[in-house]
């Protein structure tokens, strides 16, 4: 497989940019319009191009459930300082096409270093560390298509 494009510049894999679990090993290759990603089923003896066409930025937390069934987490926005919009993305046909989750109740900013975690397609966590050291969590039941501050 042609693996350009899958570093940052000291030559590492950019941080989350990347999954390598049971059923899946999974790369993203380059940002532009869209986010093109490589990956493999079979321990990497052959690779597969996917795409997530519906939006650009970059990927900060990935995470399968099984071979077909994920979820990532895109950074989309061009924000001043270190907050960022993310918003989910899922697929299920194991990483050929993706689904981004685009209502305004599915965006969520935090700042970088925050904690990510998806315990199922359904449910997952934000953990976001403010500057002054306070924590606000956010929790979704429903993929991300909606986050609720979590008291």
């Amino acid at each position: 497989a042609t693996f350009s494009n899958i570093y940052d510049v000291d030559r590492d894999f950019t941080s989350n940019s990347y999954y390598i679990g049971e059923n899946k090993i999974i790369f993203e290759r380059n940002n532009g319009d869209y986010i093109s990603l490589i990956y493999s089923d079979d321990g990497g003896a052959s690779w597969q191009d996917g795409m997530i066409t519906d939006t650009s930025g970059y990927i900060i937390y990935m995470n399968f459930f099984d071979k077909n069934n994920g979820i990532a987490m895109v950074c989309y926005g061009n924000e001043l300082g270190q907050r960022e919009h993310i918003r989910a993305s899922v697929t299920h046909d194991g990483g050929k096409t993706w689904t981004t989750r685009k209502a305004d109740s599915s965006s969520v900013r935090i700042n970088r270093g925050a904690e990510i975690e998806f315990t199922s397609m359904q449910d997952g966590t934000i953990e976001n560390i403010s500057y002054d050291g306070s924590k606000t969590v956010y929790k979704t039941e429903d993929g991300g298509i909606s986050w609720k501050y979590d008291e």
